[in-house]
């Protein structure tokens, strides 16, 4: 739905506007995520629509039921004849199909709201330059600029908090991790390998971990093994994104490392009674483990998202994310796969911390461990974008000297280079390489 007016093109959609304030007012509805997506009642081209939403806002934090009802009943008669009455509100509840695609029909009204406003700071913008003197013109950038940043920032509020306001929070955690340490339990998911969570500390929220590895070293074990070790040894709500390897493959491999039964013994269908016992002991074990799988292709930052907010709101919040691997991924619109690649770093980090998870994710290595003389892989080996250095709070490199010599005598070893460890040391780490297994077992050695 489009309108013209004082010559520019005004874009809205007031099916959308009415669907979230609808979608607001269905009990159970996206309430809060919806407050998060956009800026304030600005965001609405109808104003009787940004009214409805102050109302419905400031209902919700005098803890007061949120329904056409109690709105209305909220309202003076003055201001309830101007908005439609309880019968509009009735009108906007049923133009939502269903209550949990409000955060959709939001995002859809806060996106043409900046472009709305970005048509009007344009043309301001426009004014100023042809009007503005040529000593004038770095001042003029500068209030382009400011209205640039204004458009995304209005109405939301401030971030800044004082230490003060910290400091409590901070000794809280402190705190809380002593505790923790005393009886053996970091906080965090660990990776089910002690000796890297001894390094680590485990695995925490709002973290992005880097897996990276040449073709065939193991890296996809390595995923996997995480998140079998978090979801069906401790618990948690994991979600793995296979854009290689089907449903069925990735099923296969974790019951290989799990049941402790080879995987070409699987694929061959030569297994034993033993074999069998051992299959269905794990099968029986872990079929419940919270482990979802996603084997969508070439998926990006989109169904990431949305992915882990259908999680979210079907059986709980996500609590470790895998992805397998970064350079599969597809993000449309950039000039170079490096700023593609750069691009879904950044997003990925962004995730992390926007869903509060460890979001560990696979890469690819180029080829510059092959062109030395050692092998061993370096962060500058990082497939395609120095980025991801920069975005990952760790970084662990697989590096196996039988993958370059059969006949090595360190044969059966990984060594999980940690070249980057934000919160902690760097540190080599001698796995037992058991692929055949589909998986790594901790040697607790240090290099």
């Amino acid at each position: 739905m489009a309108a013209v007016s004082d010559g520019t093109r005004m874009r809205f959609d007031l099916t959308a506007e009415q669907a979230t304030l609808g979608a607001m007012m269905s009990g159970g509805g996206p309430f809060d995520e919806i407050v998060r997506i956009l800026r304030g009642p600005q965001d609405f081209y109808r104003p009787i629509h940004g009214l409805i939403f102050r109302e419905l806002v400031e209902l919700r934090e005098s803890g007061r039921p949120v329904d056409p009802i109690e709105l209305a009943a909220s309202m003076d008669a003055q201001t309830l004849q101007k908005i439609g009455g309880v019968p509009y509100l009735a009108e906007c509840i049923e133009s939502v199909p269903t209550p949990a695609n409000g955060a959709w029909y939001a995002d859809k009204v806060r996106k043409l709201a900046l472009l709305r406003d970005l048509s009007f700071h344009g043309q301001r913008a426009i004014q100023l330059a042809t009007s503005a003197a040529p000593d004038d013109a770095d001042m003029v950038v500068e209030s382009a600029q400011k209205m640039l940043t204004d458009i995304s920032t209005t109405g939301r509020s401030s971030s800044l908090r004082a230490w003060s306001d910290i400091a409590p929070g901070v000794m809280d955690e402190i705190e809380r991790i002593e505790d923790l340490a005393k009886k053996a339990e970091l906080p965090g998911i660990p990776t089910g390998w002690a000796d890297v969570d001894e390094v680590l500390c485990n695995l925490n929220p709002g973290q992005m971990i880097i897996i990276a590895g040449r073709p065939g070293t193991g890296k996809s074990n390595a995923g996997l093994n995480i998140a079998q070790n978090a979801a069906m040894r401790h618990g948690k709500r994991t979600i793995y994104f296979s854009l290689e390897m089907s449903e069925v493959e990735c099923g296969l491999r974790l019951v290989s490392a799990g049941a402790g039964v080879p995987l070409q013994l699987l694929r061959s269908g030569d297994l034993d009674d033993a074999g069998w016992t051992k299959v269905a002991r794990y099968m029986g074990e872990t079929g419940d483990a919270p482990l979802f799988l996603d084997e969508t292709p070439n998926i990006g930052l989109a169904h990431v998202r949305s992915q882990l907010r259908a999680l979210a709101n079907t059986v709980g919040p996500p609590e470790l994310a895998v992805l397998d691997y970064l350079q599969l991924t597809e993000t449309p619109g950039y000039p170079s796969r490096e700023q593609a690649v750069a691009a879904t770093s950044r997003g990925l980090k962004l995730i992390a911390k926007e869903f509060g998870l460890p979001f560990v994710v696979l890469s690819q290595l180029n080829r510059g461990p092959e062109m030395r003389s050692n092998k061993r892989p370096t962060m500058s080996d990082l497939r395609e974008s120095g980025s991801l250095e920069q975005d990952a709070d760790v970084v662990i490199l697989i590096h196996r000297e039988d993958y370059y010599d059969e006949e090595s005598p360190r044969s059966g070893e990984a060594d999980f280079l940690i070249e980057k460890n934000r919160h902690g040391p760097r540190a080599t780490v001698t796995l037992a390489s058991q692929l055949h297994l589909c998986r790594f077992v901790s040697m607790a050695v240090f290099r």
